[in-house]
């Protein structure tokens, strides 16, 4: 299947604004950059949720991975994006789709966790600073880095927290202390409840190269993912959660031949729709008789 992303140019990475939202949307010809790493401009009005990420290598190649990176404010004005395997070469060439959601409240606690090392069979637990209340997690941006020279297949992907308890899991089949120790980093927001219109999952066992699932239209955020090559672990082509807002989700993840099956776990919101302040029509006074 070929690469699915909408592309505007190579080698750069292409931004949209509107009043609530922004995207990332374009190609990095490591060729040229020599690097996988790319800062793209980034600008929130606000509070910025991630609503849909999605990286493809060039269609018909396929790594071993090294890094996942949605870096947003990093550097300052910038979001730095990254899908890369440990030597950076012309093949290695990647796409991305990235979208968050602008969203704004005095309420709403946004965190960021800096680098951690994972060493325990490629699956962390971490305890996040939850504010009391009822508040729901949401993703801003994330980091998932094997260590070093080293990169791997992949077998399972996941960022999932519960009551204030994350998981964090990048991990091939066999893990290998030495080469399979991973560091990580998470940017997130607890948003109170009262700002979502709904809050679902999601999921699906089986899967093949990608999934079109059914959601609720609206404003789409992402409280968290998994995935996982049901059998094997495989090189990896593409990763995609990728909401549209009209209530389908575009899910996937392969090698380059899209033939290996894969159960999945999408976490979504959708925001509530915001509401206009009303308009001060003044009121219409008594009726003035008519001059003869």
């Amino acid at each position: 299947m070929r690469n699915l992303f909408i592309i505007s140019i190579f080698a750069a990475g292409l931004i949209t604004t509107s009043a609530n939202a922004q995207e990332a949307n374009g190609c990095v010809d490591v060729g040229k950059t020599g690097s996988g790493l790319v800062d793209v401009p980034f600008s929130p009005t606000s509070v910025p949720l991630l609503s849909r990420f999605g990286f493809a290598f060039n269609p018909g190649v396929d790594h071993h991975i090294q890094q996942i990176l949605i870096g947003p404010g990093l550097p300052s004005g910038m979001m730095r994006l990254g899908f890369m395997d440990k030597n950076p070469d012309d093949d290695d060439s990647y796409c991305f789709n990235i979208s968050h959601q602008d969203i704004s409240d005095s309420r709403i606690r946004r965190i960021s966790r800096n680098l951690d090392i994972c060493s325990e069979n490629g699956s962390c637990s971490a305890t996040l600073e939850k504010p009391a209340g009822d508040f729901v997690f949401v993703l801003t941006g994330f980091q998932l880095s094997f260590r070093g020279g080293f990169d791997h297949h992949l077998k399972e992907v996941s960022l999932l927290e519960d009551n204030g308890q994350l998981q964090v899991t990048f991990r091939d089949k066999h893990f290998d202390p030495p080469e399979d120790t991973f560091i990580w980093s998470l940017q997130y927001a607890y948003v109170p409840r009262d700002k979502f219109a709904d809050i679902g999952v999601l999921s699906g066992s089986g899967a093949n190269d990608r999934v079109l699932a059914s959601m609720p239209a609206g404003q789409p955020v992402i409280r968290g993912f998994r995935f996982n090559f049901s059998g094997d672990d495989h090189h990896l082509q593409q990763i995609s959660v990728r909401p549209n807002g009209t209530g389908t989700a575009f899910i996937s993840f392969r090698d380059v031949n899209g033939d290996d099956k894969f159960d999945w776990e999408y976490r979504w919101g959708t925001l509530a729709a915001r509401r206009r302040p009303p308009i001060d029509v003044p009121p219409i006074g008594p009726l003035q008789p008519r001059s003869p």
